[in-house]
């Protein structure tokens, strides 16, 4: 299985550029998109799922452009928007039996499939409940359900956790990661950790490019020597030079543990870095 993007290109205005030349192949696992807000996830995403058409470039699907079948294509995709979109008036199981019903889930397998997703999730007990009393978290989970209820060769995901205590965050990242077998699941969230914990690749973005992709561990062997933590006053905080930039800051009685990331390689003081400090690294405009 191959998703296949070659130079895609979405223009909004002659000075808006959502996505220039974008190309990678996807083949089955986790991909974490990370980027400032603009940095063209959305933009990839909606290409993707055609939600928007590209100025130019072509996407494929095991060989077959998805935008001249988009029919067939359709069928092995789900997405979970950032936008919640389900029917605050209808029940749980009347949002998911529709959406099913939408996704082409033959009749006598949908009810089993929905009160099967909801134990996953925790949301059985609350099928007959209205979308309307459900919390932020909850209504995060039904749209998750609603993404995989027709199976999907490929997943995306924007912002699935957002709205969530840690511990459903966690069972939702597990669900994801079980789901991930055999399939492309691409997932992007300002929550770092989610993409650290379960993501294969990550695929750092910036103004509409793909500026690097690796595997977590990889990207953070990148920047060895790049991260310092030192300890200063507060008077000596103001000083750091603007070349740095402050990934963390932690109070240690009359100082401050200061946590850096750099452009220039650094001698002492050094860290082992996190996918945070990647991010600032290749991401952030003034590094």
């Amino acid at each position: 299985m191959e998703l296949k993007i070659d130079n895609l290109c979405k223009k909004y205005s002659k000075n808006v550029i959502g996505l220039k030349d974008f190309s990678y192949t996807f083949k089955p696992g986790i991909y974490g998109l990370l980027g400032a807000n603009g940095a063209g996830k959305s933009t990839l995403m909606n290409c993707l799922c055609h939600q928007i058409h590209p100025t130019r470039g072509k996407v494929s699907f095991n060989g077959k452009d998805i935008y001249t079948s988009p029919s067939l294509y359709l069928r092995h995709i789900g997405y979970m928007p950032q936008q919640f979109c389900l029917y605050d008036e209808f029940t749980l199981f009347q949002n998911l039996d529709y959406m099913a019903q939408c996704k082409s889930v033959v009749k006598r397998k949908r009810k089993d499939k929905i009160i099967t997703l909801s134990k996953q999730v925790g949301l059985d007990k609350h099928l007959s409940q209205k979308l309307s009393t459900f919390s932020g978290g909850m209504k995060q989970r039904a749209m998750f359900i609603q993404s995989i209820i027709n199976d999907p060769d490929i997943l995306f995901l924007d912002e699935p956790t957002a709205g969530m205590d840690p511990e459903k965050r966690i069972e939702l990242r597990n669900l994801i990661s079980d789901f991930s077998k055999d399939k492309i699941v691409l997932l992007a969230t300002h929550i770092v950790s989610d993409i650290d914990l379960i993501a294969d690749t990550v695929l750092l973005m910036k103004d509409g490019n793909l500026i690097k992709s690796d595997t977590p561990m990889n990207l953070e062997k990148s920047i060895e020597g790049n991260v310092i933590e030192i300890s200063l006053t507060q008077r000596q905080i103001q000083e750091i030079p603007k070349e740095w930039t402050v990934s963390q800051l932690r109070r240690n009685q009359d100082k401050y543990i200061v946590r850096c990331v750099t452009r220039k390689k650094q001698e002492s003081f050094l860290v082992t870095p996190n996918l945070e400090d990647v991010y600032l690294f290749y991401c952030k405009e003034n590094l």
